[in-house]
């Protein structure tokens, strides 16, 4: 079976990867790319707006595995109901996006929440160069400079991963505490994490934001890391579920605050991505 899943280089899906890891152990030959070979058996398009589908035989999946965001995401969320085309089947983040996005057809579906790659799944170590590690977006999350020039001026020492524009690097710039590593490939992020003490999720209290997985967080738990987050839905509704422990940042007063309690370990198996992909039968679902 041929599959094509959509890629490109403004995106971090790591799901696509994930996907094409683990269907080439059923032997699918795998397309990752932008613009996707029409003669395939199956195409995995993450939207987005898709108005129209090609005039060829393959099956095409449509995966949401986001919402809008703002300003207007309801609105937004609308626009791609109506507008996006038929496809044969939906992959949804989780029952919310399913629930918002509100599609009234009866087309097959599966929930696939984020997975964490098996890379890293590993020990932190003892002798750590960074305090706190930041991997992610710098964009449209309100109070995350403010909140990384506080935590600088405390004394820690930061890892920043990620792509950052001008005017924010140079209000971080003149700590001298920061270390801006810029993008990296999803292979050479775990040596970051295992060379920090805790890792910074950073979320605007804002819909839908608020209520969606995140990546980071439970790629920095798998790793080893203790967590640092604000209080928002899915934080809070996370770390009870799971019953681990996340020092909130509104917590953190001065540098002994973050090594008041040792690391501990966090069981996070059932998120590894063949685990999620095997427990929703993915390979079946799409051949089917």
């Amino acid at each position: 079976m041929k599959i094509g899943i959509t890629i490109n280089n403004l995106s971090y899906t790591p799901e696509a990867y994930a996907y094409a890891n683990y269907l080439e152990k059923f032997g699918a030959q795998i397309q990752l790319a932008e613009y996707l070979d029409p003669f395939n058996d199956v195409n995995i398009f993450f939207l987005g707006l898709k108005k129209n589908r090609s005039h060829t035989k393959y099956k095409e999946i449509h995966e949401y595995q986001s919402l809008s965001t703002p300003p207007f995401a309801k609105i937004k969320n609308f626009i791609k109901k109506e507008i996006n085309c038929l496809p044969d089947a939906r992959i949804f983040l989780n029952e919310i996006v399913k629930e918002d996005l509100n599609f009234n057809d009866q087309k097959p579906y599966v929930l696939r929440d984020m997975g964490v790659d098996e890379i890293f799944f590993q020990k932190p170590l003892q002798n750590h160069h960074y305090d706190i590690v930041y991997c992610g977006s710098f964009n449209g999350r309100i109070g995350l400079i403010e909140e990384i020039i506080r935590l600088a001026k405390i004394g820690f020492k930061i890892c920043l991963i990620g792509s950052i524009d001008k005017d924010k690097e140079a209000k971080l710039k003149i700590h001298k505490n920061i270390d801006f590593i810029g993008k990296l490939k999803r292979e050479e992020i775990p040596e970051y994490y295992k060379n920090s003490y805790a890792g910074l999720n950073y979320t605007p209290d804002i819909y839908p934001f608020n209520i969606q997985t995140s990546t980071k967080t439970i790629e920095y738990l798998a790793s080893g890391l203790k967590c640092i987050s604000n209080k928002y839905e899915w934080a809070e509704n996370f770390s009870r579920s799971r019953n681990i422990y996340f020092l909130w940042t509104n917590n953190i007063r001065c540098y002994e605050d973050l090594y008041k309690d040792e690391r501990i370990s966090i069981d996070l198996s059932d998120l590894e991505w063949n685990n999620i992909l095997n427990n929703i039968d993915f390979y079946n679902f799409l051949r089917s």
